[in-house]
């Protein structure tokens, strides 16, 4: 098979996915974790309404654990010597590579367990807010769990929401604001299993 005639659009993004991770972690900078975020969405986008290659779902996967799984984890001992930070280190990354790993073998309609996009937005919410090293590795330890956990995650396919998804997305790479709004959304979704139904499938629709 020749791969590079195997490739589809939305694979070309889920490349640029791992580069731009790859990039986040040579220069050191977290917001590499955003652009990661766009061209993922842009991947999903192009294999729903344009198809994808067979070998698509491998390699978005793969992408997304440099991104979502080992960058966050970088930052997360990034200029810090303690145990917890490295423990928590350790296991974020583990635990996105099990949960995408689960994700490429079991079909279901919904997401098991916390999707490691939304973990990871999290995550750097918090750094861009600037908490405590403590706080932040606390909330991976906690995030880590949830991600490799039997609990069901809707897929979002709300119009309005995915587009203000977005742009909180966009917007929380240079606003206060637009970080306080997208760590919002990802608490929101995160605590979305325990909200009532009706809550749930007005959101989700």
């Amino acid at each position: 098979m020749n791969i590079f005639k195997n490739l589809s659009y939305a694979d070309v993004f889920s490349l640029a996915n791992l580069i731009s991770g790859f990039m986040g972690l040579i220069t050191c900078n977290i917001q590499f974790l955003i652009l990661s975020t766009v061209f993922d969405g842009l991947d999903g986008f192009l294999a729903r309404f344009k198809g994808g290659s067979s070998m698509g779902k491998e390699l978005d996967s793969l992408a997304d654990l440099v991104s979502f799984g080992v960058l966050p984890s970088f930052f997360l001992v990034f200029k810090s010597n303690n145990v917890l930070a490295y423990t928590s280190a350790f296991i974020y990354v583990i635990c996105s590579a099990l949960r995408l790993a689960r994700f490429n073998v079991i079909k279901t309609e919904n997401f098991i367990g916390l999707p490691v996009t939304a973990s990871a937005l999290i995550l750097f919410c918090l750094f861009r807010l600037r908490l405590s090293k403590f706080l932040i590795s606390i909330s991976a330890l906690l995030l880590s769990l949830i991600m490799v956990s039997t609990v069901h995650y809707q897929k979002i396919r709300n119009t309005k929401l995915l587009i203000i998804g977005g742009i909180a997305v966009v917007v929380s790479m240079i606003s206060k604001f637009g970080c306080l709004l997208l760590l919002s959304l990802s608490l929101l979704y995160l605590i979305s299993p325990i909200l009532p139904s009706g809550c749930i499938r007005c959101l989700m629709k």
